[in-house]
């Protein structure tokens, strides 16, 4: 790993507590049917082994960025979503879980890397 390229996502903390997402009104079991669907699409172990931490923890502590207010689990799910309407958007998840794994498990690190790829989705195609 070439940690010049390593980004402490620590320093984020508190940056998107304003801003919101689409409110999913879904239980625990639906939102994991989502996660479950999305991590049969993927094929790099890592990334599964990143949703599989998500699924695990759902409605946890260790799922919830207080920082930022945002439960990893739900932005999973929205990128989910979308992932049914753009399946160009599977690598980028992939790739962030991935990081998520190798670089930080903590809530923030569950959160801030799937929140700023939700974020750059145009908004039209949300």
């Amino acid at each position: 790993m070439n940690q010049s390229l390593f980004r402490d996502v620590h320093v984020y903390d508190y940056a998107y507590s304003n801003q919101t997402h689409e409110h999913l009104i879904m239980s625990l079991e639906d939102k994991g049917v989502w996660i479950q669907r999305l991590m049969r699409l993927m094929k790099n172990p890592i990334s599964v082994q990143g949703a599989h931490m998500i699924l695990a923890n759902m409605g946890m502590p260790a799922n919830y960025d207080s920082t930022n207010t945002k439960y990893a689990e739900d932005i999973l799910v929205l990128l989910s979503i979308h992932i049914e309407k753009d399946a160009d958007l599977l690598p980028l998840v992939e790739e962030q879980l991935q990081d998520m794994v190798q670089l930080g498990q903590c809530a923030q690190g569950r959160t801030t890397r799937l929140w700023q790829l939700y974020t750059s989705i145009p908004k039209n195609e949300k």
